[in-house]
């Protein structure tokens, strides 16, 4: 320290040393020579301070430096900074790409020849018994999938990105360091594009995992990163639900090799169940229930086939159809062009099941929004009058979307499915007869859920005609059926998966509600969609405010001693119904 001289070059030498470098060997070497004073012991600082390198010394320090530097290429000079290292190269772009539209890319490039005999037709063609449907992307992409080609490529795909793992792991680390002056993201779109392909693949464990992985890397919040971990985390659940449900799921009902047990719905009448019953036995319980004896118009009787067709002249709607394979909620495709409702509900009128029936569904058609007329006949159930959608401020998603019309020939069928964001759901038949089958919720696992695109699950499994080999863990689901008939009120609740096969042609209105039964699982359903929908985050918004389960449950339920005709709870025309809740608002308008 008192010698400048000297103490300076040691202390760079030590601090300028990578770590493949010897610098006790180079201070042994260098400093102080071998003859100074001071390498003699006892010989005091002093001799340190006076120490002058003799004739020639500082020559064989330079000539030392020299030598080693010729025997090392490699090595840098002690005074020398260190070099600027480039970060790592990025992946290749085409496997940061969502997997829809890497499958679409290669199936446009591959032209449809792909081989093992697979053929373009096949995949892209519509149903094969109507030219009018227009099948909906996913559809399309989910048969690319299921063919032999169409795995091979996710699985290398798959194979490729995780290759790719090592290398977006060095880079994002050169960015944390702060050596690369912008985060490009590229290891979190990596990893949610190869979560995204897993779960094309059924392979939900590893999906997770990446997923999961993407968020915590991801500090930005993005909402593509959230949907996809929220997927990957429901496919997951769904399997581990499964494993653990299927030794201890009960046997009820009447069971074969080649059928689902089956048990009965409830069939009450209004008269004998109140406001508060029907909470505690089916709203709560999430129990399905069929209720008689309710007036659904106030007409006072149930609208005909000409009476629809009398106040829908000037309506249009899209249709839907029914296709066996589809990716779509309910199975269910949109037909190409807009129908004339009136021509449609008389054609399924007239129909009797030969080749005149019309093939297509008016399947949730909204009345407030289309035909105001008819939604102003509509009673709403003295059961569902609380829905706090309703307290919503004006425009704000599904406020105006409900009741809803359907109008189906007989034969048609909607595929199994849950209702979307959690919500419940009832139907008043007015014509007709429809055959349902329900499953609990907790019983949603072993029905075998995908969770490829949506938060709505897809289901491959026919609970008509069952593959057990298949689908093994399905033998161990029990179904609620019923028919349901004209006249007659049903009550879905959230969660329940369940499937609907229009045994005659028929006439049906219903509603999507949300009350203090369900209303904690709306949101959750509502702030999951919301990272890709900003409306679904907004109705969460406003129904978190201004509501909680706790109070909606506390406000709505009647007297222990209240019966069904109590003045709280009683059945509502459609403007009534309106009004109460706009008399009772508190929201402030949309923003």
């Amino acid at each position: 320290a008192q010698n400048d001289r000297t103490s300076e070059p040691v202390a760079l030498k030590m601090a300028d040393h990578d770590d493949h470098s010897e610098p006790s060997a180079e201070v042994i070497s260098e400093w102080p020579p071998a003859d100074s004073p001071c390498h003699c012991p006892g010989s005091g600082t002093a001799g340190i301070s006076a120490w002058q390198p003799r004739d020639g010394g500082q020559r064989n320090l330079e000539n030392n430096r020299k030598r080693r530097r010729q025997q090392q290429p490699g090595q840098r000079a002690p005074n020398q900074e260190r070099p600027p290292q480039p970060p790592p190269q990025l992946p290749p772009a085409d496997l940061l790409d969502p997997v829809n539209v890497a499958m679409a890319r290669w199936w446009r490039r591959a032209g449809g020849d792909v081989g093992q005999g697979v053929q373009r037709s096949s995949v892209t063609a519509d149903n094969d018994n109507d030219d009018d449907v227009a099948l909906a992307p996913h559809t399309r992409l989910l048969r690319i999938a299921r063919t032999p080609a169409g795995r091979s490529f996710l699985a290398s795909r798959a194979d490729r990105q995780r290759a790719a793992l090592p290398a977006a792991r060095a880079r994002h680390g050169f960015d944390q360091e702060g050596l690369h002056t912008e985060n490009d993201g590229c290891l979190v779109d990596l990893l949610v594009a190869l979560s995204s392909c897993l779960l094309w693949l059924g392979e939900a464990e590893e999906a997770h995992v990446h997923a999961q992985q993407a968020v915590l890397l991801d500090h930005d919040g993005r909402g593509d990163v959230l949907w996809q971990a929220e997927l990957a985390v429901r496919a997951l659940t769904a399997e581990q639900q499964r494993l653990a449900l299927t030794p201890k799921a009960p046997c009820r009902g009447v069971a074969s090799p080649s059928a689902l047990a089956r048990v009965a719905v409830d069939r009450v009448s209004c008269s004998s169940l109140s406001y508060l019953q029907f909470v505690q036995r089916y709203a709560q319980a999430r129990k399905p229930v069929v209720i008689t004896d309710l007036p659904l118009t106030t007409r006072g009787e149930p609208w005909s086939f000409d009476h629809v067709a009398a106040l829908t002249t000037d309506c249009l709607a899209t249709l839907k159809h029914t296709v066996p394979d589809s990716a779509e909620w309910a199975r269910l495709e949109p037909a190409k062009d807009q129908t004339r409702v009136s021509d449609f509900v008389q054609a399924v009128k007239t129909s009797d099941g030969s080749l005149n029936t019309p093939s297509g569904y008016l399947f949730d058609w909204s009345l407030p929004l289309h035909c105001p007329q008819l939604a102003a006949e509509v009673m709403i159930p003295r059961y569902f009058t609380g829905d706090v959608l309703q307290q919503t401020p004006p425009g704000t998603l599904y406020r105006d979307s409900w009741p809803s019309l359907f109008v189906a020939p007989a034969g048609l069928r909607s595929h199994l499915h849950v209702d979307t964001f959690g919500s419940n759901f009832w139907m008043g038949l007015m014509h007709g007869r429809k055959r349902w089958t329900f499953f609990e919720p907790a019983a949603t696992p072993l029905l075998y859920p995908e969770y490829t695109h949506s938060l709505d699950p897809q289901f491959a499994l026919d609970i008509d005609a069952p593959d057990f080999e298949r689908f093994p863990a399905a033998r161990h689901a029990v179904a609620c059926e019923t028919v349901l008939e004209a006249g007659e009120v049903l009550f879905v609740p959230a969660g329940s998966a369940h499937s609907v096969y229009n045994e005659t042609k028929s006439i049906a209105i219903s509603a999507n509600f949300v009350d203090g039964s369900n209303l904690a699982h709306v949101l959750t359903e509502l702030k999951a969609i919301g990272h890709v929908d900003p409306r679904h985050a907004d109705l969460a918004k406003h129904l978190e405010h201004h509501h909680t389960a706790e109070q909606v449950t506390a406000q709505e339920p009647a007297p222990a001693t209240a019966t069904s005709k109590s003045p709280t709870h009683r059945d509502l025309p459609f403007e009534s119904f309106k009004k109460k809740h706009g008399q009772h608002s508190r929201l402030p308008s949309s923003q």
